[in-house]
């Protein structure tokens, strides 16, 4: 007997079978029928991609992979995926979209994508984006990983690619994106040796970007494992640079309170300004005990000064070496500065050779009969061996003058700075060494025994020429200026008088043309001055690092640049001035 299930839309039927069994069969079915329809579980909802008027192309193709992941994973269908597509849109470019054209969203998904591309992505020429490409680098800690997917995406723009027509002349395509990404990666690695290690890979070229990404990070992997020191505080300096604001970083650990070392009460190291952001040195005393030791202090108390420690704010840090205490004292002398064409007398100045700047206590300089008001703003700051900060009121360039013990007089044009925390005035070492106190070989042992090398011999150069050209004393012939030609020859022009023209050219020309003294200033060329023609939009840099110089030329270097001084070719930029250019 065969019957079949009487529900609608079900095409069940039993075998023939007897009725006992059929009605077992009957039962089974029905329970089929009784259970609950099984539904597929939704995972959480989606969120729906953005995009907004002004982008590059490099954000839009990253919306678009957006755009589609959204649409599969809410199963959106394609007749309303215009509607869904339109309200990704900001509220400025759906404005647009619909001022251009009212039924946009009602089209396909195609024209709403590409009218939303025409008003949102900023147009760039395609040999601009090529030019970026090509200029990408990696930077310092980016894993090669990161800086792949920035190369792919730039590269995306640019457009690898070109036709060619094969021989049964159909035109064909040929994308070479991969090539292009392959090559900026390998030319863009930060790490030198990894770079070199991969071009001189065989068959690198050959290889795709995965595989040339894995060998790089595999090579990234093991130098992270094994980091130099030179690696490691690189990093460390990248950790711990300056944030928005100007204030370093600082670790967890220095939030901490510590004991005051004077009255063991907790303070913080580290605490907010009042305008905002943290003090980038940290507090030795509490604020009770900083006080206490700041009422303490008397301004022109300078006997327990024993040296200057560098403030890290500092743009520029001297250091002054005991002032007093000594048994015998310092060393004095006389000198007479010259400032905002006024002279003054000092009876006293100290030589400190620690000194790297010259220093005059504010009452001295205004007993001088000098006035304030004629200095300008100085950076720098200077820090006692006792942790007192002195107060500068600022500096002045001026022109310091001696006698040396034969008489002769001798001067120099320097930087002073004026404190208010100091009593007298102190000459600092290069100062000393342009006077000529001391020679450029202290502290050597045994230098004062010889005589002075009148190679090194400074003096204050003015405009064209030396001033002081008396004061120096040299075997070189005096310098003069270019004799007038002759009106006639002294000899008469043939081959048996070619030495002795040779000889008469360099006795004529010896303290002119041929003059090679080292020590006067070469005379100035007549005429307008020399104007160098840059563009009007530059941007003045300063470049504040020096150049290195290699260890066996550094002696070389430090004469040639003494005697280029001495010449007049050159001419030294005082203590404190900051670079413009």
């Amino acid at each position: 007997m065969i019957v079949t299930c009487s529900i609608t839309g079900c095409s069940y039927k039993t075998e023939d079978v007897p009725p006992e069994v059929l009605s077992s069969l009957l039962n089974l079915h029905a329970l089929e029928h009784s259970r609950p329809p099984i539904t597929a579980s939704r995972g959480p909802k989606l969120n729906r991609p953005t995009i907004d008027v002004g982008i590059d192309e490099e954000t839009w193709n990253a919306f678009v992979r957006r755009w589609e992941t959204f649409k599969i994973g809410s199963d959106i269908s394609d007749i309303a995926a215009p509607m869904q597509l339109f309200q990704c849109a900001s509220e400025l470019l759906g404005d647009l979209l619909l001022k251009s054209d009212p039924m946009l969203p009602t089209k396909s998904t195609k024209t709403v994508l590409t009218a939303m591309q025409s008003l949102a992505v900023i147009p760039v020429a395609r040999g601009v984006s090529r030019a970026e490409l090509f200029q990408m680098n990696q930077s310092l800690d980016e894993p090669i990983r990161t800086f792949a997917a920035r190369v792919r995406g730039k590269a995306e723009t640019c457009g690898f690619s070109t036709s060619t027509k094969c021989r049964c002349g159909e035109e064909l395509q040929a994308n070479y994106t991969e090539e292009v990404i392959r090559d900026v990666l390998l030319a863009g690695i930060c790490d030198m040796d990894i770079r070199r290690e991969a071009l001189s890979m065989p068959g690198i070229l050959n290889k795709n970007t995965n595989e040339v990404v894995s060998i790089i990070e595999g090579r990234e992997m093991a130098r992270n494992a094994t980091p130099t020191p030179s690696v490691a505080a690189m990093s460390s300096y990248r950790r711990t640079k300056s944030q928005p604001g100007g204030q370093t970083k600082q670790e967890p650990s220095s939030q901490k309170t510590v004991p005051c070392p004077t009255c063991a009460r907790p303070f913080l190291r580290f605490r907010e300004r009042p305008g905002g952001g943290m003090n980038s040195i940290p507090y030795k005393l509490c604020l009770e005990c900083f006080r206490q030791q700041k009422t303490k202090r008397s301004p022109n108390a300078t006997n327990n000064i024993g040296a200057i420690e560098a403030d890290h704010d500092c743009e520029i840090v001297t250091q002054i070496s005991a002032l007093e205490g000594s048994t015998n004292g310092h060393p004095t002398l006389s000198l007479t500065i010259g400032f905002a064409n006024k002279t003054a007398t000092i009876a006293e100045a100290i030589a400190d050779t620690g000194a790297q700047s010259n220093v005059w206590g504010l009452r001295e300089f205004k007993s001088a009969g000098f006035d304030v008001e004629g200095l300008y703003p100085s950076t720098i700051k200077i820090r006692a061996a006792n942790t007192n900060m002195m107060n500068i009121i600022g500096a002045f360039k001026g022109t310091i003058k001696g006698q040396s013990p034969s008489g002769n007089p001798i001067m120099c044009e320097t930087e002073i700075i004026v404190s208010d925390s100091l009593k007298g005035f102190y000459l600092s070492y290069e100062t000393m060494r342009d006077l000529q106190i001391i020679d450029h070989k202290f502290p050597a042992i045994g230098s004062c025994i010889n005589d002075v090398n009148v190679s090194n011999v400074r003096a204050l150069t003015s405009g064209c020429g030396h001033p002081h050209d008396d004061l120096i004393t040299c075997e070189c012939p005096q310098r003069t200026t270019v004799p007038e030609k002759p009106k006639s020859l002294p000899f008469d022009p043939i081959p048996e008088n070619n030495a002795k023209m040779k000889q008469w050219l360099l006795d004529q020309y010896a303290s002119s043309t041929f003059n090679t003294c080292p020590h006067r200033a070469l005379p100035c060329l007549s005429g307008p001055p020399m104007e160098i023609h840059i563009d009007e939009s530059a941007t003045p840099k300063a470049c504040n690092k020096p150049a290195p110089v290699p260890l066996h030329w550094q002696q070389r270097v430090y004469e040639d640049l003494l005697r280029d001084e001495a010449l007049g070719v050159i001419e030294r930029v005082p203590h404190g001035v900051p670079v413009t250019w």
